[in-house]
């Protein structure tokens, strides 16, 4: 339903910027918000071309910035996305949601020690951390080998999404918990 509005706005207002980031990320997460849906090649270039759109029209604007990067990312583009995240983060480093996505993306192309850092900007911003932003968390822990950390970051995230706990459990066989790790995937 979402997406269908924001395609709505997108074709009412061709121009708002945040109607077109709004759908690449929409595109961008549907395989996490929905289990059993499988990444797609078309949907990840249609992101693309949406998180280029939103740059192209509000090239300060961190959230746009930040999806490009993160469009980047999903299309493999690893080089690319290092260079819009890092924008974004300049563009709005105050904000806990960018820090902790960027943190996130910075993980996932291999950058575990800027990721590291940022998570722990993230945290020691004023506002506490939501639930979903301790599963951005939880990402970054478990790919820069700090197990521990992971599983007390999905305690704090819980049941937000069920990445949760796939990297909860494959954190606590790393620890050599395996029973509770089966518990846990269970």
């Amino acid at each position: 339903k979402a997406a269908e509005l924001f395609q709505r706005v997108v074709e009412a207002m061709p121009t708002f910027a945040p109607a077109h980031s709004s759908l690449a990320q929409l595109l961008n997460s549907n395989h996490i918000v929905l289990p059993g849906v499988f990444r797609d090649p078309r949907r990840t270039e249609r992101a693309l071309a949406y998180a280029r759109e939103a740059a192209r029209l509000d090239p300060i604007d961190s959230r746009s910035q930040r999806c490009l990067g993160w469009s980047h990312a999903m299309a493999k583009q690893y080089d690319q996305a290092m260079i819009y995240i890092p924008l974004a983060q300049e563009l709005n480093e105050n904000d806990p949601w960018t820090m902790v996505s960027a943190a996130n993306c910075y993980a996932f192309c291999g950058e575990y020690q800027r990721a590291h850092e940022l998570a722990a900007h993230a945290l020691a911003l004023p506002l506490a951390p939501s639930p979903l932003q301790w599963s951005y968390h939880v990402a970054v822990r478990f790919m820069e080998g700090d197990y521990e950390g992971c599983v007390a970051a999905a305690e704090a995230a819980g049941d937000v999404n069920p990445n949760v706990r796939g990297y909860k459990s494959a954190s606590l066989f790393h620890l050599g918990k395996i029973e509770s790790a089966r518990k846990e995937l269970k």
